[in-house]
């Protein structure tokens, strides 16, 4: 337990010794507190895939619970309202558990003021990457004029279509959803999944996570041929009204404040707003050791004696100061492929500098080099990097969920391809234009 004036940090170490403690604050705001009331019974009940170390903390004043903190890794620090002036010993207690953080979410101003804390203590900053707005209903206003076709509870036989929108809720919003066929099996045998079906299966949407008196409708996801007619609102709306006849008191539903549209539909259902929440994405801090610098540009040297990589500086053109990288990775000479990377200095983006320095490297993999095959390992969070691919030829060749564990959470991979023949420049580079960094 950790202390410092007026607070006290409590953590659990079981999940049933946190719900003893927790539980009853939790619930007199069970709609605002849906998430972790819903992520505890999972624990509890093991049907989870979370990583160790689980977090579960109490902030407490006078021996009363004020505010409570949790995460279950990879995922995001997640915390209730608390007093903002608790943040710093919250932050201390959870640097003693992980020594990375991903993101913090919850309401402002705790959620700034953890994060704030954070990076005080470990480097680094934060920023806001999305704001998200609670909604609670308890009667459903059905859409009129209803959608054309029908719900029904998935089945056994819609296993391979509903991977695939698992997998593109995924991929259009960046938010993990289980995409396990087994945990899918599990939703469909439990009756959590429910589908819109006209000529054939329309939209879907899932209801996760019962609390004593709440359930969160979430995972609304239409492919986009079906996109535009209702079918997420039919669906959203036939769901929420089985879950209420289930006997839940309340529907509980997040929505992306930055997307009007959806929180529009979603009020006209009869989800009326809860609480915001923000969240805050934490950044490392940049390399500051020389010796750590010295360490990275020998292992650079290494495998460019080897042949397997080859960087790059991309300097001022009247001056030698570098302001980013562009490098040809895992060059296989056998295959005539390799992987291709680039990074800029963020206060030189927006001036074309990444395209014209991908555009060279091109040139000369292609030509000097003759690779045939170049590829590029994207975050679809990078809008910007795909973007650049996009316009230099590269086309999207797959989609790999939780490919790469950094900065303490799991990010998606975009594959992007180009070959040789598809590869076109309206000017000629000569070698000098490169030289090795």
């Amino acid at each position: 337990m950790g202390s410092a004036g007026r607070f006290q940090v409590r953590r659990f170490e079981s999940p049933e010794g946190f719900r003893a403690r927790a539980q009853d604050w939790l619930l007199e705001h069970e709609a605002e507190h849906n998430l972790i009331l819903g992520v505890v019974e999972q624990l509890i009940s093991g049907d989870h895939d979370y990583l160790d170390p689980v977090y579960l903390a109490t902030v407490e004043e006078g021996g009363e619970v004020v505010g409570c903190a949790f995460r279950t890794p990879p995922h995001k620090l997640c915390i209730t309202r608390m007093p903002e002036s608790a943040a710093g010993i919250l932050a201390r207690d959870v640097g003693e558990v992980f020594e990375a953080l991903p993101a913090v979410i919850g309401s402002e101003p705790g959620a700034s003021a953890v994060a704030r804390a954070w990076c005080a203590l470990h480097g680094g900053a934060f920023r806001a990457t999305m704001g998200m707005r609670i909604h609670a209903l308890e009667r459903v206003v059905h859409p009129h004029p209803p959608a054309p076709g029908r719900f029904r509870l998935a089945e056994a036989g819609d296993l391979g279509v509903l991977e695939d929108w698992h997998l593109g809720f995924e991929r259009d919003t960046h938010i993990p959803l289980v995409s396990d066929p087994d945990r899918i099996r599990g939703r469909i045998e439990s009756g959590s999944l429910g589908v819109w079906e006209d000529g054939g299966l329309r939209s879907m949407a899932a209801a996760l996570a019962p609390t004593r008196g709440t359930i969160r409708i979430g995972g609304v996801y239409t492919p986009p041929a079906s996109r535009g007619r209702g079918y997420g609102s039919a669906v959203t709306a036939a769901l929420s009204q089985l879950s209420l006849d289930r006997g839940h008191g309340l529907c509980v539903l997040y929505t992306d404040l930055a997307n009007p549209t959806s929180n529009k539909i979603y009020r006209a259902l009869g989800y009326e707003p809860v609480c915001d929440v923000v969240d805050l994405e934490i950044r490392p801090s940049p390399m500051t050791d020389p010796a750590e610098a010295h360490a990275l540009l020998s292992e650079i040297d290494d495998l460019r004696a080897g042949g397997t990589l080859f960087q790059w500086g991309i300097v001022e053109a009247a001056g030698d100061s570098v302001i980013g990288t562009a490098t040809l990775a895992d060059i296989n000479r056998e295959h005539r492929r390799a992987e291709l990377g680039f990074a800029l200095r963020r206060s030189r983006w927006g001036e074309g500098l990444g395209t014209e320095a991908v555009s060279l490297l091109l040139d000369q993999a292609f030509g000097v080099m003759g690779l045939r095959r170049i590829e590029a390992d994207t975050d679809p969070e990078n809008e910007s990097a795909m973007r650049l691919l996009e316009r230099l030829g590269f086309r999207r060749e797959g989609y790999l969920p939780q490919r790469w564990f950094v900065g303490g959470r799991w990010h998606d991979t975009v594959l992007f391809g180009l070959l040789k023949p598809d590869w076109r420049h309206d000017r000629t580079v000569e070698n000098e234009g490169m030289r090795d960094a």
